[in-house]
């Protein structure tokens, strides 16, 4: 029995082993290796290594055998999620032990059978030194010929450089025909340096065993543990501690130091360990509903910690899942814990609390992940895994928000969201989409992805953020959708958010500019470039690379960039709001894409990108042939919003040579396939369009012809949709992904179909946006039409609307419209009156009124009719608002109801017209398309005032 004085001495370990991490495979990229095929591992070393292993070794050249063998012995390959590497009882503090241990997890299982190998099945090159730069890589491919691995991103290499790590020798091994090669499967790849505990901590009689109980005071009770470090490990935790890259450990993981992870344990790594699950929250009507907090979950996975999977698939088909657009925002957790309605205190059938209706990215993000996974040989997520770096934590607001001013206060992301990391933390939705990239990984199947704009983004921004002008006045949505991404209209979504709906998510005001500029300054401001580092240092180090499978394919990554550009006044007034990626395509990308293309061997090439090769004006339909989209180098056209500037031509050569056999892009939100047809003449490409069926519970796949451009619709939101230019083009589809299969070239749609998106807001879309108001005075006064008219009284008393001609135009060939039920609804200071009016057939719209004959809607009043509303509501002795709730019917062929959610009213305040002559939408804050906040706050403080 060893003595306790010597059971931690640093001389039994066999062998230290020397430095180094893991730069390929990474998380998100994954090493494929065909059964029997070729892994390559890229690894950062210290000095020790290079002057000890190949001090004659010159700039760029092979390693010897006996150099390659040193690094072979530390690295081990496990089944992922793998926790019996070693027992307790298995663990020795004799050092001739520690081989025998390793040895069954080596990459091949006698590393001297590796050297006498070597030069054919197992080889090794030392490539160059890593710089602090955006870095390209350049190594060899399985049989040893030159091959572009791809770029490091500058954040990545200077936490591999940084004093005290300096991991900059860059060495690339090749395994083919390894130990564990024919064995399919998704593994985890380590390298390692084992020790045993030898610090003051550990060798204290306060150490702990596994199960957390104390060690006591004799050594042999001392919990028997092999450990090693995984250098890269350390290395991660402490660049995340000095620069802040993750501002709140003791909320996110548990705090202290990382001195040696435990093989196959995870007890210094976990997410969440806060066990809520839902909160009670009471509504004015009485009910109660318990919201469950998505970002509060037991997780016991790995955090700050580095994983390198390798998958050997046992039946590769071909099939690449792709989602994108997750926009993950923990502050959306909130909304449901307030009782915001339109209409306080109506009853939620006429008036719902916005909170429940509101729709959570998160949800529809997760099971779309999970759902397209299991039907892929590899899923592909392509940009904007969340909204920005810096979101509130729900769990620090779980007994601060029970009305709607408390939730304003949350939302208000002023000095105190600068200064308070505990509740506006850093990265609190990139972790969560760790855990669930890890969640794709259990379940056996790799990720890949590739870097959006929003990764970018530092500051919180609002649901309806504004661009203003030189008197300061706001009148140009800068992102007109996000609205109806959240099921809502721009009234709900406005009052639910607060007074900081129209923030673009900048710390100060805007600078005013001269008139001529129209934009103001510093609107670049929330876009910093430094927001990246966060996700090369934990998610993967590979701004762009190159992931090839055999040579059946290969997946070309692009990442987004370090600019953006969305503020060129011609393209911000007249072509639409997504960003372009302004460094896109670099020529680093295009010398990635130019490779494989021409040199790889590949079969096949499939790019993958955030930022788009087309994306239509929303307006356009898909099914639009004569769509024409520049490919010159610069210049904005509504055909290719959120595309990119540079090396276009190039690119769409290489489409329509099928030298690339598929681009597949995200950032549009809105789903659709491109066929690259012969130039339509200088600098432009003929483009066509499909989506496949618009039954959207059709799963079936299509065949994708030459449609070989594809862009995902949003993941997380609710997408748009434009098929054949239904609805004037402002048509909503559900969260989407698609799985692209490449053996056979079809392509199938993937919803999340569990909400329906609400026409409500496509009307108030239809309203605001597309200038198609559906009511109007008559149609003899033309001039009126811009009044905000709905419903008029007639010489004999009837109340009656009239569609306007560019409304009834969306339905011309029904001959029909959508209004089932409006219900006049007015709130008074004691009590509330609600007058039902019902549309009368079609048949009877015909009446002379005035000497001229036109259409028009009589409404047929509920019971009591408009005399008993009138006497309820003269009875109260103020009345404070009147409101009009109004429902929908399905429209054939326009407006499903397997499509669309009907029920769920269109609710706004309107004004009263002498003796309900007319009844009308104001179009100021008490009505319009933005809320009067302070009128809220005064009339219904009880909810709308903050309550301290």
């Amino acid at each position: 029995m060893l003595k306790k004085e010597e059971s931690n001495k640093k001389f039994r370990i066999h062998t230290k082993g020397y430095e180094a991490v893991i730069l390929y495979p990474a998380l998100v990229t994954p090493a494929l290796v065909e059964p029997g095929g070729c892994l390559t591992v890229i690894l950062a070393l210290k000095d020790a290594f290079k002057d000890k292993k190949m001090p004659s070794v010159p700039p760029k050249g092979e390693i010897g055998a006996e150099a390659a063998r040193v690094l072979h012995s530390q690295l081990i390959l496990i089944a992922w999620g793998d926790e019996a590497i070693s027992s307790t009882n298995d663990v020795p503090y004799a050092a001739q032990k520690r081989q025998g241990i390793a040895q069954r997890h080596m990459i091949y299982a006698d590393h001297m059978e590796a050297v006498d190998e070597y030069g054919g099945n197992y080889r090794g090159w030392y490539l160059e030194e890593l710089r602090e730069e955006d870095f390209l890589v350049e190594g060899f491919d399985a049989e040893g010929n030159p091959k572009k691995w791809g770029v490091i991103h500058r954040g990545a290499a200077r936490m591999h450089l940084a004093e005290g790590r300096e991991f900059k020798h860059l060495v690339q091994l090749n395994f083919k025909g390894f130990s564990k090669a024919g064995i399919p499967g998704m593994y985890e790849l380590s390298c390692v340096c084992f020790k045993l505990y030898d610090d003051e901590a550990d060798n204290s009689p306060e150490a702990r065993r596994t199960d957390g109980s104390p060690a006591g005071e004799d050594s042999c009770e001392r919990p028997m543990r092999c450990c090693y470090t995984e250098p890269d490990d350390d290395m991660l935790n402490d660049h995340f501690k000095k620069d802040k890259l993750e501002q709140k450990p003791q909320l996110l993981r548990k705090e202290g130091k990382i001195q040696a992870k435990i093989i196959g344990g995870d007890e210094m790594f976990r997410l969440y360990d806060d066990s809520r699950k839902g909160i009670t929250v009471t509504r004015p009507d009485g009910s109660t509903d318990v919201v469950d907090i998505e970002y509060v979950r037991n997780n016991h996975g790995p955090l700050l910690q580095f994983r390198h999977p390798v998958y050997i698939p046992a039946d590769w088909k071909g099939r690449v899942g792709v989602v994108g657009d997750l926009h993950a925002s923990s502050r959306q957790c909130l909304y449901p814990l307030a009782n915001t309605q339109v209409i306080p205190g109506a009853d939620p059938e006429h008036s719902p609390y916005l909170g429940r209706i509101v729709h959570q990215n998160l949800p529809s993000a997760t099971t779309l992940m999970r759902e397209i996974a299991k039907e892929s040989d590899i899923l592909a997520v392509v940009g904007d895994l969340y909204d920005h770096s810096r979101n509130c934590d729900p769990r620090m607001f779980m007994d601060t928000v029970r009305n709607t001013g408390q939730l304003w206060d949350a939302m208000a992301y002023n000095k105190k969201y600068l200064e308070n990391y505990n509740a506006y933390p850093k990265s609190i939705d990139g972790l969560l989409l760790l855990s669930r990239i890890l969640d794709i990984y259990k379940d056996g199947k790799p990720v890949v992805y590739v870097s959006g704009n929003h990764e970018g983004y530092e500051h919180s921004y609002g649901v309806s953020p504004r661009v203003r002008i030189s008197d300061g006045i706001q009148i140009k949505r800068a992102n007109e959708d996000i609205a109806a991404e959240h099921n809502l209209t721009f009234y709900e979504a406005s009052l639910l958010y607060g007074k900081g709906a129209c923030d673009l998510g900048l710390e100060f005001e805007p600078e005013l500019v001269p008139e001529s500029d129209v934009v103001t300054r510093n609107l670049k401001f929330n876009f910093r470039p430094e927001n990246f580092d966060w996700v090369y240092c934990l998610y993967t180090p590979w701004k762009d690379c190159v992931i090839p499978y055999g040579e059946k394919e290969n997946f070309i990554c692009l990442g987004w960039g370090s600019k953006e550009n969305f503020l060129e006044p011609g393209f911000l007034n007249e072509a639409g709001y997504l960003p372009w990626a302004e460094e896109a395509c670099s020529q680093a990308q295009l010398g990635l894409t130019k490779w494989a293309v021409e040199q790889s061997g590949a079969e096949k090439n499939i790019l993958l990108s955030h930022f788009t090769f087309v994306c239509y004006d929303q307006k356009l339909p898909l099914n639009n042939k004569a769509a024409v989209v520049k490919t010159n180098d610069a210049g904005f056209g509504k055909y290719s919003i959120g595309s990119f500037y540079k090396n276009r031509q190039a690119l769409y050569r290489m489409l329509r040579s099928g030298g690339l056999s598929y681009a597949v892009c995200g950032h549009g939100h809105r789903s659709g396939a491109y066929a690259c047809g012969p130039p339509g003449g200088p600098g432009k490409l003929t483009v066509t369009g499909t989506a496949g069926s618009r039954n959207v519970l059709d799963k079936s796949p299509f065949a994708l012809g030459e449609h070989n451009i594809l862009v995902c619709g949003a993941s997380g939101p609710f997408s748009r949709q434009n098929h054949t230019g239904e609805l004037a083009g402002f048509g909503m589809d559900f969260p989407q992904g698609c799985v692209l299969n490449i053996s056979n070239n079809t392509l199938a749609w993937k919803r999340d179909l569990r909400t329906k998106p609400r026409l409500a807001v496509v009307m108030d879309y239809l309203w605001h946006v597309g200038k198609i108001r559906p009511f109007i005075l008559d149609s003899k006064t033309p001039e009126r039409e811009k009044e905000e008219s709905c419903i008029h009284q007639d010489y004999d008393g009837t109340l009656y609307f009239q569609l306007s001609e560019k409304f009834k135009a969306l339905f011309s060939k029904t001959q029909q419209h959508p209004f089932r039920k409006i219900n006049l609804i007015a709130v008074g200071k004691d009590n509330m009156a609600m007058l039902s009016m019902y549309p009368e057939p079609v048949e009877s719209i015909n009446k002379k009124r005035g000497g001229g004959t036109f259409p028009v809607f009589n409404l047929r009043l509920g019971e009591g009719g408009l005399s008993a509303f009138k006497k309820v509501t003269k009875a109260d002795t103020e009345i404070i608002a009147y409101f009009l709730s109004i429902s929908f019917s399905s429209v054939p062929g326009v407006v499903d109801a397997d499509h669309y959610d009907l029920h769920t009213p269109w609710c706004f305040p309107v004004k009263i017209e002498g003796d309900y002559k007319r009844i009308f939408r104001p179009s100021d804050k008490r009505g319009g398309e933005l809320p009067d906040y302070e009128w809220y706050e005064e009339t219904w403080e009880e909810e709308y005032k903050v309550k301290r």
